[in-house]
């Protein structure tokens, strides 16, 4: 892992947050997307607002100081992980870095906030990050005061000074820092001034390192001869020339000891890195973004904010490397969009996220993101009498499993949000939704499906549960005449099948729906090795997942691939040979695809289902075979489920 991430926040007197409060933004290197739910002022654009007043530079008399809180006593610290390739190898950093991963600060103090800077500490550690990344908090006062956070700094200097850490190298650190970030923040309103400001940022913070690199080479590059001399001079040599020989001529002229002079250390003459962001920003400003015609400040204050967005996502999904790393912030993606256009708009910033690996961080009050299982962390954030707002962490991969724990509004309510969005979608396009139970039972249909991608939106929901919940959702206004004859697309439900609990729908019938809203569950016969898609409303099955009934000589590969590097997967497969004589992989059950060569490799079965069923393997697993499922053939119970998407 390369990026670079802003990990969390000890955030103290501004705004909502009330005296020192540290939230985490991650807790696996895959948390990109940062997700911040909750009533409105409860602090949620605060988080937002308090990195752009630090990254950006915003003047420390715009902060907003918490009410009845001195200014002076106002900070903002991010916690930054860096990989060490990023920074130069310097003990004084290391050692710093080294007080964060192992410093017991609760020797500072037992408080709430060290605690919590400590377990989410301690669950980084469990990660390779440990080894990989600097972890540093750093940041600075109302006052201007560079801190490693009001709290910890004495602390660490303390603890570093024997190898030279002082006032000035923590400065230094915290430019070297801020100056790896490119921190583009989209707030609900702007004026528009900040509007066409934020357009030449945005530009100028999003643009591909290889277009940077070329304006510099055309800059710094030595192919100019200049007054008759034998060495070749750069564009910049000669401007730099000429301005110093103007400035010597002015001091000669100059009386009564004036003179313009470059002080100490200081540069004395002017860089690429300095043109280059004047180019930027001039160049942008004289061409301000338009939309069928209309300069950006004749649009409304919500078309100005979604061209920003669009932009900002448009140029983020790439995977070409930018100058900087880029943490785009967004308030309130859904303000101003259709309710057919949410879904669209959270998907592309996931996407962004996962695929692009950019790290978003992104406040909101459409729920219906929430269904949708991916790599991310949600903060549900709540008022807490007399006291700072409190932030209930959870996985975006797992949001359901842990429903408990946020209020039954939040679940009801992301069940509407993405109802209202997906009604809206089904009446404007004819795609068919698939909505199946996992994140890699979505991407093994998209990989063997083929050119029907086009015409499908594949959603993971978490769950036969949810799945089987949304359905009944749909199902009311599917099954009304009128809203019926609206709809142009199709919902198709998929979901495993369980022995024990078989899942049904006892008064489940297509014609209820025009076959527009169809539930099924996967079936394998293992007594004839076929696949099939059944009716929910059968009462019979026998334990199928999606794994059973993928390409078996694909996952054969798959397998020999990842235990290459993987000692455990690669001791087990030894007792094993692929079995090029059936259909079905059945690897929950029997291991079909697998010839047993050995008396251990039928008493280690359970031992290898086991593994290859933990959470990460069957991820590893996923990704390896779309991989190399490059020309798919086809799924017998695949063609099934696809023939009513070429029926409509």
């Amino acid at each position: 892992m390369e990026e670079i991430m802003i990990a969390g926040l000890f955030l103290q007197n501004y705004k909502s947050y009330s005296n020192i409060n540290f939230i985490p933004f991650i807790q696996n290197p895959l948390d990109r997307l940062n997700i911040f739910i909750g009533a409105n002022g409860v602090g949620k654009s605060a988080i937002l607002e308090s990195l752009n007043c630090l990254m950006n530079g915003v003047p420390t008399k715009d902060w907003e100081t918490t009410a009845g809180k001195k200014k002076d006593r106002t900070s903002i610290c991010p916690v930054f992980l860096i990989p060490k390739a990023k920074l130069a190898n310097n003990d004084k950093v290391l050692a710093v870095s080294e007080c964060y991963w192992n410093y017991d600060f609760s020797k500072s103090g037992n408080n709430e906030y060290t605690s919590k800077f400590l377990a989410f500490r301690e669950k980084l550690k469990e990660t390779e990050l440990r080894e990989s990344h600097y972890l540093i908090a750093i940041g600075k006062d109302y006052d201007g005061n560079i801190l490693l956070t009001t709290t910890f700094h004495k602390t660490i200097l303390d603890q570093t000074r024997r190898i030279g850490t002082s006032k000035q190298f923590v400065q230094e650190l915290y430019r070297h820092i801020i100056d790896l970030y490119s921190y583009v923040y989209i707030p609900v309103e702007s004026k528009v001034s900040d509007i066409l400001n934020l357009q030449a940022k945005e530009m100028q913070s999003l643009m591909d390192k290889s277009v940077i690199d070329e304006i510099r080479a055309l800059l710094d590059k030595k192919n100019y001869q200049f007054n008759d001399e034998r060495k070749e001079k750069s564009l910049l040599d000669i401007v730099n020339h000429e301005l110093d020989s103007y400035i010597q001529e002015i001091n000669r002229k100059l009386r009564d000891s004036y003179e313009f002079s470059a002080k100490g250390t200081y540069k004395k003459t002017i860089k690429s890195s300095d043109i280059i962001d004047t180019i930027f920003k001039e160049f942008f400003h004289i061409r301000p973004l338009t939309k069928d015609g209309k300069h950006i400040k004749s649009l409304s204050s919500g078309q100005q904010r979604l061209a920003l967005i669009d932009v900002a996502t448009t140029l983020l999904s790439t995977e070409n490397r930018k100058s900087k790393t880029v943490v785009l912030a967004i308030d309130e993606p859904e303000n101003s969009l259709e309710p057919a256009n949410c879904f669209e708009q959270f998907s592309r910033l996931t996407t962004i996220s996962t695929r692009f690996k950019r790290q978003l961080l992104v406040t909101t009050h459409w729920y219906g993101l929430l269904l949708r299982p991916t790599n991310g962390l949600l903060s549900y954030i709540e008022e807490n009498s007399n006291k700072s707002p409190e932030h209930h962490m959870f996985s975006l991969r797992s949001v359901y499993d842990q429903r408990r724990s946020f209020p039954d509004s939040v679940e009801m309510k992301s069940y509407f949000d993405l109802m209202s969005s997906m009604l809206s979608l089904l009446k404007k396009t004819n795609y068919t939704w698939i909505i199946c139970e996992g994140t890699e039972d979505a991407k093994y249909i998209s990989s063997h499906a083929g050119k029907f991608n086009d015409k499908l939106i594949i959603l993971p929901f978490n769950g036969s549960g949810n799945v089987k919940k949304l359905y009944e959702f749909l199902k009311v206004p599917f099954s009304d005449d009128k809203e019926n004859s609206n709809i142009s697309g199709k919902v198709i439900c998929l979901i495993d099948t369980d022995e024990k609990s078989v899942m049904t729908v006892k008064d489940y019938s297509t014609g209820q729906t025009n076959k527009k809203l169809l539930f099924f569950r996967l079936s394998l016969d293992r007594s004839s090795d076929t696949s099939s898609v059944i009716s929910i409303a059968n009462p019979n099955g026998v334990n199928t997942v999606i794994e059973d009934v993928i390409d078996p000589e694909i996952l054969w590969e798959a397998l020999t691939n990842i235990s290459e590097n993987d000692a455990t997967l690669r001791d087990l497969l030894k007792n094993y040979s692929y079995n090029n004589g059936i259909k079905n992989p059945d690897i929950s059950r029997n291991l079909g695809f697998l010839e047993k060569n050995t008396k251990e490799s039928y008493e280690i079965m359970d031992q290898l289902k086991s593994y290859l069923f933990s959470e990460k393997m069957k991820a590893v697993i996923c990704q390896e075979y779309c991989k190399l499922n490059t020309n798919p053939i086809n799924l017998k119970w695949l063609d099934e489920l696809l023939s009513y998407v070429s029926s409509q």
